[in-house]
């Protein structure tokens, strides 16, 4: 398949926040390009690049993007900034680890607790993920959960929030894992509107 090449540019990152199924809210931001093939302009979000760290994308950075001759608006991104990013975090909690000289790694949310997996390979020490979301929200990505799934049976152990979340996860992982409530009390104050 032939794929044309250009470079677009973020004009702006949207945020959506996602709710799970115990309530629990996710902030996703989406950098939304501009570029132009044969004369006409396109604005679209850029595939595959929800991330829930604000600071991943910026307006007026280049993204270099691949597009479909016969239908420019089909694009994918050229190489993959987010994984380079992704690399450049594993390291850094990798030199902190040893520097430091940590001992156990607590890691919230499946993102960090992967990092956390990876960066501790061949160390010596304990890495306890934190689900902090229903982790069926990433059914639909299935490479992502299937990552996870398997990065988190290298885990010491696991924290889920609900006994639905820890019973999602195959045996293996839930023999390690315990459920610890958030605390709730009468007195919380109302939500933030605005």
């Amino acid at each position: 398949t032939q794929t044309g090449e250009t470079t677009a540019t973020i004009i702006r990152v949207d945020s959506e926040v996602e709710t799970d199924t115990d309530g629990f809210e996710t902030r996703y931001y989406y950098p939304v390009i501009e570029y132009t093939v044969d004369n006409q302009k396109y604005e679209t979000r850029l595939p595959n690049s929800g991330t829930s760290n604000s600071t991943e994308y910026k307006a007026g950075e280049s993204v270099a993007i691949q597009y479909n001759p016969n239908k420019p608006d089909e694009i994918s991104e050229k190489g993959n900034k987010a994984i380079s990013a992704k690399l450049i975090r594993i390291k850094a909690i990798r030199k902190a680890i040893k520097t430091y000289k940590i001992t156990t790694v607590v890691a919230f949310s499946h993102y960090n607790a992967m990092y956390a997996i990876i960066a501790s390979r061949g160390l010596k020490v304990k890495v306890i993920g934190s689900e902090r979301n229903d982790p069926a929200q990433l059914d639909n990505r299935k490479v992502l959960n299937w990552l996870r799934i398997s990065l988190y049976r290298k885990l010491d152990a696991l924290v889920c929030q609900t006994i639905d979340a820890k019973a999602y996860f195959p045996e293996a992982i839930q023999k390690r894992s315990v459920v610890i409530l958030n605390p709730i009390t009468d007195s919380l104050p109302d939500p933030y509107q605005g």
